[in-house]
């Protein structure tokens, strides 16, 4: 798809800049919230205070912490890898240049 508008707009010059760091901090926080996602109970209440609201949640072990926070390293490693792999291909095309930071 991207390709073939490219293909058309040749006159059409796009210039794309990422940060990496930025890039990665927001892929390790997104697969890190879903690693560490709980689900709401059916009886929480809503309205009730804090303190109410404390007995319907469901701590978290460190172990288990540190092997979700292992997942979300690798996971965010491999996606990165397969982004800036596909920001290449796309670096080829003569009227989309795309520069990433450090």
């Amino acid at each position: 798809m991207l390709e073939g508008y490219l293909e058309r707009n040749r006159g059409t010059a796009f210039e794309m800049v990422i940060s990496k760091s930025e890039l990665y901090k927001t892929l390790y926080s997104t697969i890190l919230g879903e690693l560490t996602k709980q689900e709401i109970p059916k009886n929480y209440p809503r309205n009730a205070s804090n303190m109410e609201t404390q007995a319907f949640y469901t701590p978290i072990s460190e172990e288990s912490r540190k092997l979700s926070e292992e997942q979300a390293k690798n996971k965010a490693d491999k996606d990165m890898e397969i982004f800036l792999n596909e920001l290449n291909k796309i670096n080829g095309f003569e009227n989309f240049n795309i520069v990433v930071q450090e």
